[in-house]
């Protein structure tokens, strides 16, 4: 039986067709395929243009076959069971044959970027994570239609609740408790989105969009005034009916939106040919003024007019003008004297999702064939995605005069996997040139001695495969090392050795693929670092400096690491010139999509750093939760409290990912600092901050006032997970299998490495990111942080005592502020929705009256019966967001005298505190800051990164917090000091407290002497750990830097780092603490290593030896002469075999000659020292170890 659809649903189709928009649908029921047919055919209809191609996404069963003869047999499996009516036709079945569906995984979605189409379908729900959500919305174009599929079901609450698939990864051993909190934000935010509808599989629009009731189509509101205004002219009275009142109504609400809602495509499009003429004339202006660019006036002609948007249009300019620069552009016509002296150049490109990026890489590539590029290398992560980018090659040469098979030929891949995608492009109209596409593996080998090479999508290449195209050996040529040169020590040569070629990499920077944001937080600040200027390039391009075409972030950090004058003047050879540049207008879409606005505010992809760039994330459309700085945080930025005022807070996740006004706002300032900290950044954090269990959330907030109406600042974001607690079973199973199951890193790693499964039973937590404010780096906040956590851990609170514990007050000011925002939203919301009331009464729907718990019921069923039917629910629920929530922030640490009744955050019973991170030399030096201690390095580096993974760890001492009965000597000393007060009742009170301190400071002192007696694992491991790492850095470590592995392998340092964690008031109780704690590393590795003696002396070294090395120390003989002994002296050294005093050039030496086996020469340039100082210390540094060896014997 047919059924006619609300009008409302062609309404808003047509309507985001006008303006250019994507409609997003969500169909509840098992027969919501058969309802894409219908929008599909609404869609088609609705635009002048050709049919509609659809995305069709799925996890493994598509229920349905995409095979025409397999569809055939399953059609006919079907009418044997009697499920198929041969009466009727199936217009489903209609529907897969004419349309080009193109069905893929969700496991295959990174096959699909770079591609568009005009209809997304998402089924199986419960295999979607935020990632996929990115990947497949933002490939729908402007017009189009994203629907989600979701099962028959009595309430959309059943969707809260619901396990998805990605829960099964966060689960361990010892937390399995998932509380999923993520689907429910995701479902209230539907009501967010202006063009989303929530309809079920008969297409009857759900209460959830009750947006949606004052639906108009574009242009009605003015038809309405202009008969409204020739009423008046004519003396007649206007119709007053529902229509016309709501309208009025309606028009008083959104005056300011006015505007938005009756702009055209025909207008969008009128304003963006103004904007792309501009550009066009001032490119025109800028030509003329550039000597020797006359060549490229031609080209920039051609092609600028196949740019969609003006902001695609300037940075098509900016890359031509780039290629046109380079000595092999336009070949002898264009190259001078300016432009053959040049240095290389590289190209940044980057943009958010659907912005046009590959359109005009392929344009920018026919422009460099017709300027005189012979071999163009094409790189991504798969061919489909430069399928876009080879289009508008062809688009590019032939609007350039370049005919097909007469100029230039296309070959198509002939493989399976590759979807027939063009990957080779001959063109034979000048001479023989090859546009050809090269995958990610053989790009190192390949791209050497290329004229031009483009890669796009490069935040999905691994890392250190950017870094070895785009810098290549010079890196080792200076001494230093790219992630410790983890992807180097080829030899190979490179674009960055050979000088002469054009490298273009673009990426997107919404950060869902691949490394995330590594390419703009790593690499471009490296390629900043090592690139000199070049004002005839910034000539060219009309720019004052190259330098200055940086983001503003990127500039302060690169003044931090900007080298000295003796190293510009090495780099001159082997630097590139840099051009970044930016898109920010959408292409796929106009500006202002409600489906970007909704995406971007759901998985917070807009959450840049405020003021970190003019472009990019910042031009995106802005979310409900704004990401602007308030005057209160500014002023926190220009003055910033001391480290020690500032308090740590845990976060509660349940109001977090409530979805009210003050948590979003609070939680996109969150996610910002994430972002803006790390360069491995994705959605699907979001989802692990939100549903995993034992990850708790911490924030840093400087002192609150009672009086503030703001969010809280965040100065530093912490997010740890609790690992261990394994069972001792089932450690050994795993190790005797030497499986691994998923979660608890530290543990697994750990008891693997030293092959100890007591350490998997231990309990702890491993911090997991921690990001300060990147204008308060370098201010002790991190230090500060890691400190109060580690005392919030060590705290052990009695349970008798945990109820008089009270919060602070600043808890009391950030908990108004919060709950006034909410009250803010509560009124705005109760306006709208009595206004959605009163119409629904005019449409003849039902008023609804609202539950405790947010839930709606029908008025007349709910007095008669108290509870709604299961099968009507779904159609009178509305979703809110909870009304009744805990506060945000939870203090670590209570204060007596607050009147509060909200208790503290309550830590778990933990032996250690330890963290996993990417080897660096600041990571490695901040966190043996914090005490903790390297005890694993991963051998292989990351595929992604190119670093190797270390973990570091430090033991926690725990202390009670209640009084403890003492001993007869605690007591007598109690007695002594109460008999030595004075008579003066003032001064009684003052030494009953101080008494009743130093008694509690006793009684901690006993609690941590027993601590740090069975607590000495951590020594045992490190010293293994160094003796292990003595020998691996000739081995997988040897491309350490020699600061890097002096760091890991001294075990002073180690000492020195763990003793300043140990500072306290009390400086005679801290020089006990340092004490028993160096007395406890000295035992260890004393128990490990014993120290040499006149008869353990010859085992190592032999009298020749003692006898070369007495000659070298008197400069009898070459240094060559005790090479070979220096090892062995260095492995002595390290693991503390003997005393001897050395200087810090003196270690120095011993680690990079004796460990890691470099040469003199290559240690020299290294440290920028000459090898003559070297030598004179080496020989210091031999009298020293002699005579220490020989007072042995």
């Amino acid at each position: 039986m047919k059924k006619k659809i609300d009008n409302r649903i062609r309404t808003l189709i047509e309507n985001n067709v006008k303006k250019n928009h994507r409609s997003f649908f969500v169909i509840v029921g098992d027969r919501g395929k058969d309802q894409v047919v219908n929008l599909h055919y609404i869609l088609s209809h609705a635009a002048i243009r050709p049919r509609p191609t659809v995305l069709w996404c799925y996890k493994k069963e598509l229920a349905l076959s995409s095979h025409k003869k397999k569809r055939m047999k399953q059609i006919k499996r079907m009418a044997l069971k009697g499920l198929v009516d041969k009466e009727s036709d199936n217009p489903f079945e209609l529907f897969m044959s004419s349309t080009q569906i193109r069905w893929c995984y969700y496991a295959e979605t990174h096959q699909i970027l770079g591609q568009t189409f005009g209809m997304c379908v998402l089924q199986d729900f419960e295999s979607i994570t935020p990632n996929l959500l990115a990947r497949t919305i933002e490939t729908v174009e402007g017009g189009g239609i994203v629907v989600l599929l979701l099962q028959t079901m009595t309430s959309l609450r059943q969707l809260y609740t619901m396990t998805m698939e990605a829960h099964q990864r966060f689960k361990t051993h010892s937390h399995n408790d998932l509380v999923p909190r993520f689907n429910e934000r995701f479902i209230l935010s539907l009501a967010a989105c202006k063009s989303c509808l929530v309809v079920d599989d008969e297409l009857n629009i759900l209460p959830l969009s009750n947006h949606m009731l004052t639906l108009r189509p574009i242009g009605e509101r003015k038809k309405m005034r202009e008969r409204e205004f020739e009423a008046m002219m004519l003396g007649r009275k206007p119709q007053s009916n529902s229509k016309a009142n709501a309208g009025e109504r309606e028009g008083k609400i959104s005056e300011g939106e006015e505007g938005e809602e009756e702009e055209t495509e025909e207008s969008i499009a009128e304003k963006e040919k103004m904007e792309k003429e501009a550009v066009m004339r001032e490119a025109e202006e800028l030509t003329s003024e550039w000597s020797g660019a006359k060549a490229v006036a031609a080209v920039l002609g051609r092609l600028l007019p196949l740019a969609k948007t003006a902001d695609q249009c300037s940075v098509l300019n900016q890359m031509l003008r780039s290629l046109a620069f380079s000595p092999v552009g336009a070949g002898a016509a264009v190259q001078s004297s300016e432009t053959a002296a040049s240095p290389p150049i590289t190209v940044s490109v980057t943009a958010p999702r659907g912005r046009g990026k590959s359109a005009a890489l392929g344009l920018a590539i026919a422009g460099g064939v017709c300027l005189g590029y012979s071999s163009v290398v094409v790189s991504a992560p798969s061919p489909e995605n430069v399928s876009t980018v080879f289009e508008f090659v062809m688009k590019g040469l032939a609007a350039l005069d370049y005919a097909e098979h007469t100029d230039f030929e296309a070959r198509r891949s002939t493989l399976a996997s590759q979807m027939k995608c063009v990957v080779e492009i001959h063109v034979t109209k000048t001479h023989r040139q090859r546009i050809f596409y090269v995958g990610p593996g053989a790009l190192n080998t390949v791209a050497a001695g290329q004229d031009l090479v483009v890669i796009d999508e490069a935040a999905a290449i691994p890392l250190p495969l950017l870094k070895s195209v785009l810098l290549g050996s010079a890196d080792s040529k200076r001494g230093r090392s790219l992630s410790e040169r983890a992807a180097g020590g080829t030899g190979r040569d490179s674009v960055g050795d050979r000088g002469s070629g054009v490298v273009i990499v673009s990426s997107t920077i919404s950060g869902y693929e691949g490394t995330g944001r590594s390419l703009s937080l790593k690499l471009m600040r490296e390629l900043r670092r090592i690139s000199v200027p070049n004002p005839q390039l910034a000539a060219a391009l009309s720019r004052p400096s190259l330098r200055e075409s940086g983001k503003k972030a990127g500039k302060e950090e690169d003044a931090k690491h900007k080298p000295s004058q003796q190293q510009q003047s090495q780099q001159v050879t082997q630097a590139r010139s840099l051009v970044e540049l930016e898109l920010s207008a959408p292409i796929r879409y106009s500006m202002g999509d409600d489906v970007e606005s909704w995406l971007n505010s759901l998985l917070c992809l807009s959450a840049a750093y405020p003021g970190a760039s003019a472009g990019g994330a910042s031009s995106l459309a802005v979310p409900s939760a704004s990401l602007a700085f308030p005057p209160s945080h500014l002023a926190i930025l220009s003055d910033p409290p001391s480290p020690a005022e500032c308090s740590l807070y845990q976060l509660n996740r349940d109001t977090l990912f409530s979805f009210h006004r003050g948590s979003e706002l609070f939680l996109q300032q969150l996610v910002s600092l994430f972002v803006s900290s790390h360069y491995r950044n994705s959605p699907n954090d979001l989802l692990l901050m939100a549903d995993a269990p034992a990850h708790p959330l911490f924030v840093l907030l400087p002192p609150i006032s009672k009086t503030a109406n703001t969010i809280p600042f965040i100065i530093t974001a912490v997010q740890i997970a609790y690992e261990g607690s394994i069972s001792r079973d089932i450690v050994l199973s795993s190790l005797a299998r030497g499986q691994r199951a998923s979660g608890d890193m530290i543990p697994w790693t750990i008891s693997n490495q030293y092959q100890d499964p007591a350490f998997a039973e231990l309990s702890g937590a491993r911090i997991i990111r921690i990001a300060t404010q990147p204008q308060l780096q370098g201010m002790g906040y991190g230090l500060r942080t890691v400190e109060l956590l580690r005392k919030w851990m060590e705290q052990n609170v009695a349970s008798d005592e945990s109820a008089s514990i009270t919060a602070n007050r600043d808890i009391e000011a950030t908990a108004s502020i919060v709950q006034q925002t909410e009250q803010d939203d509560s009124s705005s919301d109760d306006d709208e929705d009595d206004e959605d009331d009163d119409e629904g009464e005019k449409l003849g729907q039902k008023k609804r009256m609202k539950k405790a718990d947010g839930t709606s019921v029908d008025a007349s069923s709910s007095s008669s019966s108290g509870s709604s039917d299961a099968s009507t629910q779904l159609y009178t629920e509305q979703l809110l967001p909870r009304p009744t929530l805990p506060p945000l922030l939870l203090p670590l640490f209570g204060s007596s005298s607050s009147s509060s009744s909200e208790t503290v955050a309550h830590p778990p019973r933990l032996q250690w505190l330890g963290t996993a991170h990417g080897l660096t030399l600041p990571l490695l030096s901040f966190w043996l800051k914090t005490g903790m201690i390297p005890l694993h390095i991963r051998q292989t580096p990351n595929e992604q990164t190119g670093e190797h993974s270390c973990v570091m760890l430090m033991s926690l001492r725990h202390r009670v917090s209640h009084k403890r009965k003492g001993n007869k000597k605690t007591k007598g000393k109690k007695k002594s000091r109460k008999s030595s007060k004075s008579s003066s009742s003032a001064d009684h009170s003052m030494n009953d407290s101080s008494d009743e301190q130093s008694d509690e400071e006793d009684e901690e002192d006993e609690d941590e002497d027993e601590d740090n007696i069975q607590s000495n694992w951590l020594e045992a491991y490190s010293a293994d750990f160094t003796s292990r790492l003595c020998t691996l850095l000739s081995f997988s470590f040897s491309s350490f830097s020699t600061a890097l592995a002096l760091s890991l392998v001294d075990p002073k340092k180690q000492l020195v780092g763990l003793l300043q964690r140990r500072s306290d008031a009390n400086k005679e109780k801290a020089n006990r603490n340092d004490e028993k704690v160096q007395a406890a590393w000295e035992s260890a590795f004393a128990a490990s290593f014993p120290r040499l003696s006149a008869k353990t002396l010859p085992l190592h070294l032999s009298d020749y030896d003692m006898k070369r090395l007495e000659s070298y120390g008197k400069d009898l003989v070459d240094f060559h002469l005790v090479m070979d002994v220096i090892p062995t002296l260095a492995a002595l050294f390290f693991t503390r075999r003997f005393r001897c005093e050395a200087t810090l050039i003196q270690q120095s030496l011993l680690v990079a000659i004796g460990l890691q086996r470099k040469g003199i020469d290559e240690l020299a340039e290294e440290l920028t020292l000459p090898v003559e100082t070297l030598l004179v210390q080496l020989q210091k540094l031999i009298r020293k170890v002699y005579s220490a060896l020989h007072e042995l014997k």
